[in-house]
């Protein structure tokens, strides 16, 4: 009897001093020396989980040029999973061309990359939470890969990223946040999912160079409140706009490219059911426009735009993305297709005379009537019907 209670005693005793190892090991810093040789700081957040931390020093100078992060690291005989990227961790470092991610992350902190000149970046599929103005002010960056694991762009998250070009709105993502994308300003197209369900101000406020945005929601997305009268998305290119940009860190940066002769809007493209309820929805297809006939300084930035034209917040034209007329004449809409990606899967739509999928290579992959064809790769395709067709890629 004696021996039992012991034994159970132990049995307790050994469990408790187990949960207050851990407990203590949650919360330590402690710096470790990947493959690449670069030094990385991480915090403990759980047992065996860590995430990656900013420098001790707190200057972010200890990370440059590409980093890869491990997926596991030792340290004092324990190896932990990297399972997060902490708040700020790498802002205003002289990274991330590009920085390498691995799948086993889960969350990406606020401003987490803020300031880096980090070129690219692809976030790898699991990845459920993105971090406010994570990447906010990455002045550099062309081309962002979103996985398909999130369900909100959070806010300010690639604000002032002048160079952004590229970027996927995953299907699933339901909500784009206060100004995601504000200020980016070579971004020229604009792919929303039917996902989504809302879009909060200033999101794609002052995408100046927005030419195209494709929004396949059947029902239209809610828009936040007009801000600063530019509202969700500015539609307009404006007359004779320059752009300059110094500082000790990027130098000069000079968008000559950006003086137009005139002023121009983007057109928004939606499914043709919706076409009427776009165009009489405030913020899509009413709204208003106000003159910018000022330089327009921000010390605080070193920024600076001549501006001499007109901004609107809402869309001049808006289009079917079956690719025919709107009908909205009484017209019957002309006979074409139109050919989309998502998660995988090419998506067709409009009216089509059989189906036939072709990789780069020339191979035939798929032939039937399906309008959505799973093709299983990332890649570029062509969609080919009747003597049309159309080029896709799928991420």
């Amino acid at each position: 009897m004696f021996n039992n209670k012991f034994s159970v005693m132990r049995r307790i005793f050994t469990f408790v001093c187990a949960l207050s190892l851990a407990a203590a090991a949650w919360g330590q810093e402690f710096s470790a020396v990947n493959e690449d040789g670069k030094t990385i700081s991480y915090t403990v957040t759980g047992e065996g989980e860590v995430e990656v931390t900013r420098h001790p020093n707190s200057s972010g100078t200890e990370y440059e040029g590409d980093v890869r992060i491990p997926e596991t690291v030792e340290h004092e005989s324990v190896t932990y999973t990297v399972t997060g990227i902490g708040e700020e961790a790498f802002a205003y470092s002289d990274l991330l061309d590009a920085v390498e991610i691995p799948a086993s992350v889960k969350a990406i902190g606020a401003n987490a990359f803020q300031g880096t000149r980090l070129k690219e970046v692809e976030i790898p599929e699991g990845v459920t939470e993105i971090g406010t103005a994570a990447f906010h002010s990455c002045f550099n960056l062309e081309t962002a890969v979103l996985p398909g694991s999130i369900t909100e762009i959070d806010t300010l998250t690639f604000q002032y990223c002048y160079s952004l070009k590229e970027v996927n709105i995953p299907a699933g993502v339901r909500k784009i946040n206060l100004g995601a994308f504000n200020y980016c300003l070579l971004l020229e197209e604009i792919e929303i999912p039917a996902s989504v369900k809302e879009i909060e101000s200033l999101a794609f406020a002052y995408c100046l160079s927005l030419r195209e945005v494709r929004c396949h929601a059947t029902d239209v997305p809610a828009l936040g409140d007009v801000e600063e009268e530019t509202g969700v998305f500015t539609t307009n290119y404006l007359v004779n706009l320059s752009f300059n940009y110094y500082d000790d860190t990027y130098g000069e940066i000079d968008f000559e490219s950006f003086k137009h002769d005139g002023a121009k809007h983007a057109t928004l493209r939606v499914p043709q059911a919706s076409v009427e309820a776009y165009r009489a929805a405030e913020g899509w297809g009413t709204g208003v426009c106000h003159p910018e006939e000022e330089d327009m300084i921000y010390d605080s930035w070193g920024l600076s735009f001549g501006v001499d034209g007109e901004v609107c917040n809402y869309f001049h034209e808006i289009e079917s993305l079956e690719g025919g007329g709107t009908a909205t004449d009484g017209t019957e809409a002309e006979k074409g297709f139109g050919v989309y990606a998502e998660n995988g899967v090419i998506y067709i739509e409009g009216e089509t005379e059989g189906v036939e999928v072709y990789d780069i290579t020339g191979r035939r992959v798929y032939t039937g009537n399906s309008t959505a064809v799973s093709v299983g790769r990332a890649g570029v395709y062509i969609v080919k019907s009747g003597e049309e067709t159309e080029k896709v890629v799928v991420r």
